[in-house]
């Protein structure tokens, strides 16, 4: 797919942005301030900048497209506009001191902001967009910061931290193919404080949100939920989407959700490409998000040699150690023996958490 002007502009704001930093790569967060800064320009550089009358043309309407969408997403420009710049300069300089390193003249994106660029485009294709224009950058960039955008979106106000909802349908089409938006759907539920109530006393929705949520700065280990009784991960898992949409969140979570991935989408044979393709797509549609939790139900059979072979597995566990998405598996306690119990590589970055049967006080 051919990148607009208005992206190849805004690339090159962003690398002025990284090089001003000393940073090694471009990250998604340059891109915000490239594209905002291109929002805020006078449309007069851009007669000043570009002889081409026609290409002048097209550049005020990319800019008015990309003033439209950050306005729809709560982004005033500029009076959001450059307080949002300006947090994000600060919050990147106090994670990322000054580098003084020798480059080329050239800076690199980071393998987030490649990943950033195919959802993109991917989504562009799918609204059969000719070319990736900044505002479709923009609803990508909104709908999964990450928490450095995050932070800087809180801190500013007056903006829709839930931008995934008005980003457009094409930043989300992808997990309909492999699952579903849990916390989506828990959106669409009648309030229920006294559900919420139940489920913050519940004792194993109390640990997993503190083994999710707790210090989000620090890769967190997977967790394998086990069930012992009659309830499954599942409704575990569910309880915790409820929870985290309600007006009483987890501690440490501003915004998030939980995707459910189901086992028969990955690991249908007759579907086009390999399980471990399938596996590959969702963690690379959820490498630029530290705010996402990939839910795994059934994780058994992505372990049984019968249904998936070996190779399988193996590529699950180093996706799994390799990513920087949080990630909850839920089994039986059946299953966990027969799968997990013996195999010793499995029991390295996995947090075991069990369910008892529905009892809100049990201590685990």
């Amino acid at each position: 797919m051919d990148i607009g002007t208005g992206v190849q502009i805004a690339w090159r704001l962003a690398a002025e942005e990284a090089a001003a930093q000393g940073a090694a790569e471009l990250e998604p967060v340059h891109f915000v301030c490239g594209a905002l800064k291109l929002a805020e320009m006078p449309t007069s550089f851009f007669r000043d900048a570009v002889p081409d009358t026609a290409m002048v043309s097209a550049l005020e309407e990319n800019q008015s497209k990309l003033r439209e969408t950050l306005e729809g997403l709560g982004v005033r420009v500029p009076d959001h506009s450059k307080p949002l710049r300006h947090e994000l300069r600060s919050l990147l300089r106090k994670a990322h001191p000054r580098q003084h390193v020798e480059r080329t003249a050239v800076i690199h994106r980071s393998a987030a902001s490649k990943a950033l660029f195919a959802q993109a485009e991917s989504a562009a294709q799918e609204a059969g967009e000719e070319e990736l224009t900044a505002a479709r950058l923009v609803e990508m960039l909104l709908s999964n910061p990450d928490e450095t955008l995050a932070s800087a979106l809180a801190h500013i106000g007056n903006v829709r931290l839930d931008a995934k909802a008005a980003a457009g349908k094409g930043a989300s089409a992808w997990i309909d193919a492999y699952g579903c938006d849990l916390t989506r759907l828990a959106r669409q539920e009648n309030s229920n404080e006294a559900r919420v109530e139940t489920i913050r006393r519940d004792a194993v929705c109390r640990v997993l949100a503190e083994a999710l949520f707790t210090g989000r700065g620090v890769k967190a280990p997977a967790v394998l939920l086990v069930s012992r009784g009659q309830r499954p991960a599942s409704a575990v898992v569910n309880d915790l989407a409820f929870w985290m949409v309600s007006s009483k969140p987890p501690a440490g979570v501003r915004r998030g959700s939980i995707l459910e991935i189901q086992s028969a989408a990955v690991l249908n044979r007759e579907s086009k490409g390999s399980p471990e393709a399938r596996l590959e797509e969702v963690f690379r549609r959820t490498l630029t998000s530290k705010t996402t939790v990939l839910f795994f139900d059934d994780f058994h059979r992505y372990l049984s040699p019968s249904i998936v072979g070996k190779g399988l597995a193996r590529r699950l566990q180093t996706l799994l150690n390799d990513s920087k998405t949080s990630c909850v598996m839920g089994m039986t306690q059946e299953q966990y023996e027969t799968h997990i119990e013996q195999a010793v590589a499995w029991h390295k970055g996995l947090r075991l958490i069990w369910i008892h049967d529905a009892r809100p006080n049990f201590r685990l």
